[in-house]
C-alpha cells in the first residue's frame, strides 16, 4: 500500500519535503496576515492553515474516491506550492475595520522575559517530542479508541480509495483529525507514523490559551502560566501518543474563541482564521458541534455589542463558507449515505442497532443519568486525570463567575478597559456554555448501563470536558491575575503606622508569590502522568528533547552566523530529509518485526501469527470484535469489515458474498452480546459445513472459514 511499492526510506525524502513546504506555506501567510505577532502565536497560525490544506486535499480526493497515497502526497505538496507561488505573486496585508474596536497596544514585556517564556514553551514542546517518540513511534497502538476506529478508519480509506468506507464499524464519525493521522501513515507501507497525529493538536491548543489570555488582558506572566496548566494534565499527555480526538477538539474551541475575540479587536484577518478554526471544529466529532455553537455564539453576542452590526453580518457567510468547506463533507456524506447527518443517530432502520447496543442514550449522559455520586466521582476524575489548577478551577466556579462578572462590569464601564470588561463577559458565556455541552454529552458517564463504568475509569469525562476545563483555568487565572496585582500595587496608610507597612509587606509577599504556587502546581500535573512510565522511558524522553532543543539551537546559530534564511532552510530540509530517510528506514523495518509478536501477546495468543502464515494477502475477515485494528496486519494486508443490523442470516450471508469473506472472526464477550453480533455465532454453529471452525490453540477468537462452494452445493 506503499506509494508505488518504493521503499519507505524513499517515499520519506519526498513526505519531509512536502511537509516541510506546508509548513513553510502557512509560516508565510501567518507573517503576512500578522506580522507584529510572536513566535507562538505564527506556530499556531501555521497549524491551523497546514490542517486546512490537509482537510481540503483529502476531502475533495476522498469525495471523488481518488484517495491513492501517491495522490494523498502530490495533492497536498501542489496545494502548498500554489499557495507559496500566490502569495509571492499576490501577497496578503493585514486589515483593519473601524467598525470594531481598536487593537490593544503592543505589550511591554521585556526582550529577555519574552525569550525565557520561550525557551519554556521549547522545553516543554522538546519534552513531548520525546515523549511521542518513546511513547508512540517506538511502540504499538494499544489504546482501545485508536485500535477501534481511529486507526482502522483510516485503514479502510486506504483500501476503498475514499472516505466513504462502510466496512468501518465508525463509518460515520467525522476525520478531521484522522486526516492528520492519514497523512502521517498513507504513504508508507505502516502505520508506524501514527504517534505524531495530536502533536499539532497540543500545540495549537497551547498557542490559543496563550492568545486567549492576552486578549482578555492577562499580564505577560499569566498569559503563560495560564496556557501550561491548560496544557498540563493527563488527556493532553495520553493523546500524545494515541490517535484519540479529544485534544483536537478543544484547540480548534480554544482558537476559535481566541481569534473571535481578537475580530472583536478590530483584527480582519483573525475573522478568516476563526472561521477556519470553527470550520475544522465541526468536522472533528460530533460532540464538536455543541462547542462550536458555543464559540460561534459567543462571538456574535460580543461583536453584537458594538452599535455597528457590520462585524457581526460579516461573520454570518464566512462562518457558513467555513462549515461547508472544512467540516460539512462529513454531514453530507452520512445524510446522502445513511439517511442523517448524524448516523446512526435519527437514521432510517438504525434506531433498533443502536437501541441493543444502549438501551438508553440519555442516560449516558450527566443530565440524564442523575445518580447522586455524580458529584463526587466528578471530582475524583478531575483530580485523578489533571491536577490542583484544573480541580482548584472546576470547585471554584462560583467565585470565579462572581469575580469575572463583577470585573468584567466594572471594566466595561471605563472607556480605556472596556475591550477587556466585555470579554470577561464573553467568557464566562463561554464556560457556561461549553459546562452544558459537557452536561448532555453521550458516554461521558457510563457506556455500560447502569454502571457508570466511565466515571469510575475517570478518564473519559475529562476528556469529554477538556474543552470547559481549559476555560475554567484561564479565567481562573484571571481572578488570580488580578489579586496579585492588587496585593503587589498595595500602599500604607498615609500616617506611616508600622502595622500598616507590615501589611503592605506581606501583601506584596503574597502577590509575588501566588504565580510561584501556581507555577509550582502546574509542576506537579506536568510530573503526574509521568509516573505510570519507568525511569529508563523518561530519561529516554528527556535525551530525545535534550536532542531536539540541540537542534533548534543549531539552526539558530546558523541564522546568526549565516543571516541567509533561503540558505539557512535549504541546509535544514535537506538534513531533515536524511534523518526523516534514516529513521522511516529503521520504524519499517520494527514495525514489520514486531507487529504480529506484539498483538499476539495483546490479543490473539498466537492467532495473527497464524493468519499471517495461512492466508493470502488479500483475504477479507470478517471481525465481530471492537478492537479490529490488528487483523489489518502490518502492511494492512489484510481486508476487514465489521457488519452492522444483523437481523437475519439471509442478509448476513449477501454481505458476507458482496465482500468475498474468507475467514470470520467472533469474539465472546458482554459486547458481542449486546450488539446483534450475536447473531452470527448461532449462524456459524448451524452451518457448520459451510464455516469450518479453524482447530488452534485456545484463542479469544472463534475462527471461521466460510466455504462457499459447500453453500453453493447446499443452495443447488
Amino acid at each position: 500500500m506503499n506509494v508505488a511499492h518504493v521503499p519507505d526510506s524513499v517515499v520519506a525524502v519526498f513526505w519531509f519535503a512536502s511537509t516541510a513546504l506546508l509548513a513553510a506555506s502557512g509560516w508565510i501567510i501567518a507573517g503576512r496576515q500578522f506580522p507584529q505577532d510572536s513566535f507562538m502565536n505564527r506556530v499556531g497560525h501555521t497549524i491551523v492553515i497546514g490542517w486546512s490544506q490537509l482537510v481540503i486535499v483529502g476531502t475533495v480526493l476522498g469525495a471523488l474516491g481518488l484517495l491513492l497515497p501517491a495522490a494523498l502526497l502530490g495533492g497536498v505538496t501542489g496545494s502548498a506550492a500554489l499557495t507559496l507561488i500566490l502569495i509571492k505573486q499576490r501577497g496578503t496585508q493585514p486589515e483593519k475595520d473601524e467598525g470594531v474596536a481598536i487593537s490593544r497596544p503592543a505589550d511591554q514585556t521585556s526582550q529577555t522575559t519574552a525569550w525565557l517564556w520561550l525557551i519554556a514553551w521549547f522545553g516543554l514542546f522538546a519534552f513531548w517530542v520525546g515523549h511521542a517518540v518513546i511513547g508512540g513511534l517506538l511502540m504499538f497502538p494499544d489504546d482501545f479508541d485508536t485500535l477501534m476506529y481511529h486507526l482502522p478508519m483510516v485503514n479502510h480509506w486506504l483500501q476503498a480509495h475514499s472516505l466513504y468506507a462502510r466496512d468501518c464499524l465508525r463509518w460515520s464519525d467525522p476525520g478531521n483529525n484522522e486526516l492528520i493521522t492519514l497523512w502521517l501513515v498513507a504513504p508508507f507501507s505502516g502505520d508506524f507514523m501514527y504517534a505524531l497525529t495530536n502533536l499539532p493538536a497540543a500545540l495549537l491548543l497551547a498557542c490559543a490559551s496563550l492568545e486567549l489570555g492576552r486578549q482578555i488582558g492577562l499580564s505577560t506572566t499569566w498569559q503563560n502560566l495560564a496556557g501550561f496548566a491548560v496544557v498540563t494534565n493527563y488527556v493532553v499527555f495520553k493523546q500524545l501518543t494515541d490517535a484519540e480526538n479529544d485534544v483536537a477538539v478543544a484547540s480548534l474551541f480554544v482558537a476559535s474563541l481566541a481569534y473571535g475575540f481578537r475580530y472583536f479587536t478590530g483584527d480582519v484577518g483573525a475573522l478568516k482564521f476563526g472561521t477556519i478554526s470553527l470550520g475544522l471544529l465541526v468536522g472533528v466529532k460530533y460532540y464538536a458541534l455543541g462547542y462550536a455553537a458555543v464559540a460561534a455564539v459567543t462571538v456574535t453576542l460580543l461583536i453584537l455589542r458594538r452599535t455597528n452590526c457590520r462585524a457581526a453580518i460579516r461573520m454570518i457567510p464566512l462562518g457558513l463558507i467555513s462549515f461547508v468547506i472544512f467540516g460539512g463533507y462529513w454531514y453530507a456524506r452520512n445524510w446522502l449515505e445513511g439517511g442523517s447527518p448524524f448516523f446512526p443517530l435519527w437514521a432510517p432502520g438504525e434506531g433498533e442497532n443502536l437501541g441493543q447496543t444502549y438501551p438508553n442514550l440519555w442516560q449516558t449522559t450527566f443530565i440524564g443519568n442523575g445518580r447522586p455520586e455524580l458529584f463526587d466521582l466528578s471530582i475524583g476524575a478531575v483530580w485523578g486525570m489533571t491536577g490542583p489548577c484544573h480541580l482548584v478551577a472546576f470547585l471554584g466556579l462560583p467565585v470565579i463567575f462572581l469575580w469575572l462578572l463583577v470585573s468584567g462590569v466594572m471594566r466595561s464601564r471605563r472607556s480605556e478597559s472596556q475591550r477587556e470588561g466585555r470579554m470577561r463577559l464573553a467568557l464566562i458565556a463561554a464556560i457556561l456554555g461549553s459546562f452544558l455541552v459537557l452536561l448532555v454529552t453521550p458516554f461521558a458517564v457510563e457506556d455500560e448501563p447502569g454502571t457508570l463504568n466511565q466515571m469510575y475509569w475517570k478518564y473519559c469525562p475529562v476528556r469529554y470536558g477538556l474543552c470547559f476545563l481549559s476555560l475554567a483555568v484561564v479565567g481562573f487565572a484571571v481572578m488570580l491575575d488580578d489579586l496579585a496585582r492588587f496585593l503587589r500595587s498595595c500602599r500604607g496608610a498615609p500616617s506611616g503606622q508600622l502595622l500598616s507597612r507590615r501589611l503592605v509587606v506581606l501583601g506584596r509577599w503574597i502577590g509575588a508569590t501566588v504565580p510561584l504556587v501556581f507555577a509550582g502546581e502546574i509542576v506537579y500535573q506536568m510530573v503526574r502522568p509521568c509516573e505510570e512510565r519507568s525511569q529508563c522511558e523518561l530519561i529516554d524522553s528527556a535525551l530525545i528533547g535534550a536532542s531536539a532543543l540541540l537542534i533548534v539551537g543549531q539552526i539558530r546559530v546558523l541564522l546568526v552566523v549565516c543571516r541567509q534564511r533561503q540558505i539557512v532552510a535549504a541546509i535544514t530540509i535537506c538534513v531533515g530529509m536524511i534523518a526523516s530517510s534514516l529513521t522511516v528506514s529503521y520504524l519499517t523495518e520494527r514495525w514489520h518485526r514486531e507487529y504480529i509478536p506484539f498483538y499476539d501477546r495483546m490479543l490473539g495468543q498466537g492467532l495473527f501469527s497464524h493468519l499471517a502464515r495461512t492466508e493470502p494477502n488479500g483475504a477479507t475477515v470478517c471481525v465481530f470484535d471492537l478492537r479490529a485494528y490488528p487483523f489489518f496486519g502490518s502492511s494492512r494486508q489484510f481486508r476487514v469489515c465489521q457488519p452492522t443490523g444483523m437481523v437475519s442470516f439471509d442478509r448476513w450471508q449477501r454481505y458476507l458474498r458482496e465482500r468475498e469473506v474468507r475467514l470470520i472472526a467472533i469474539r465472546f464477550d458482554q459486547t458481542t452480546r449486546q450488539r446483534s453480533w450475536w447473531n452470527a455465532s448461532v449462524w456459524v454453529l448451524d452451518r457448520p459445513g459451510v464455516f469450518l471452525f479453524v482447530e488452534q490453540r485456545p484463542w479469544p477468537y472463534a475462527i471461521y472459514l466460510v466455504r462457499w462452494e459447500a453453500q453453493e452445493a447446499t443452495s443447488s
